[in-house]
């Protein structure tokens, strides 16, 4: 199962509204199984370039108060981040009474995977939505399936590492690497995820950690169309924490990487 799956919608025509959704922990608490029967939530984010569109959704009650707090946060960023871009989607999130319910809202509709964790649950549908966004902001500049590889490069030289601060190092990164190499891979791109990868490596060049980013690129260039979120995500997350020398944060999601890969 690829980890993006585009279950309703014509890849090559975006409707510009999408439902993401996530398998998560029932009521967002924690699962100490990865057994398929455990009992689960549907988490998502209905998502559309027209305001008017979200007022038409019946939204079903969030009972935990904090998952509703951290999904109406993730919400208001990822709007936030929108500002800046030729196409605004407008967003909110939703529990969904079934799977099946995905499929009744007249959108799009991106799966984004199913996890025990809220944590896990959260960073896939925010990379989901920035997916979506990603390639509907192509498809509106009539480049969708168009060779990026291709384009001019700019003319201003890429910052490094160094040059970023640390309270955007991280959005920094989903920004303008993570999300387009999971959107290669999602599209079977091997051109596009080669010119992302050397990028990031270039970006990082002379970190302590490289080493650390050259595996990264090499597991996104081995898993096909389908990385894994949850190992992403830790890759992500341990790659942040050593830049900001949170190093007790940083070997526990290597020893949380180290898991995830060996499954």
């Amino acid at each position: 199962m690829k980890q993006f799956e585009l279950k309703q919608g014509d890849e090559d025509n975006l409707a510009g509204k999408v439902v993401v959704y996530a398998r998560g922990p029932q009521h967002g608490v924690c699962q100490e199984t990865d057994d398929p029967s455990r009992p689960a939530t549907y988490f998502a984010l209905f998502a559309s370039t027209a305001p008017s569109d979200l007022e038409r959704v019946i939204q079903s009650e969030i009972q935990n108060p904090m998952v509703r707090e951290v999904l109406s946060d993730l919400v208001e960023e990822f709007e936030m981040d929108c500002e800046d871009s030729p196409v605004e989607l407008y967003a909110l999130p939703l529990v969904l009474a079934a799977e099946g319910h995905a499929l009744k809202l007249g959108a799009d509709v991106l799966f984004v995977g199913e996890y025990r964790c809220m944590g896990e649950t959260l960073e896939a549908l925010r990379l989901g939505l920035s997916f979506y966004h990603l390639q509907l902001s192509r498809g509106m500049d009539g480049h969708l399936h168009a060779d990026p590889t291709l384009v001019e490069a700019p003319s201003e030289r890429l910052p490094t590492y160094r040059e970023i601060g640390n309270n955007a190092f991280k959005e920094h990164l989903m920004r303008t690497y993570f999300v387009p190499l999971m959107s290669a891979a999602a599209m079977g791109n091997d051109r596009l995820r080669e010119k992302i990868s050397g990028e990031l490596l270039s970006f990082f060049d002379g970190a302590p950690y490289t080493k650390d980013v050259q595996r990264f690129c090499a597991y996104v260039q081995s898993s096909g169309t389908s990385p894994s979120v949850s190992v992403v995500t830790a890759w992500i997350n341990k790659i942040v924490a050593v830049q900001l020398q949170d190093f007790e944060q940083a070997q526990a999601l290597n020893n949380e990487l180290e898991t995830l890969r060996a499954k």
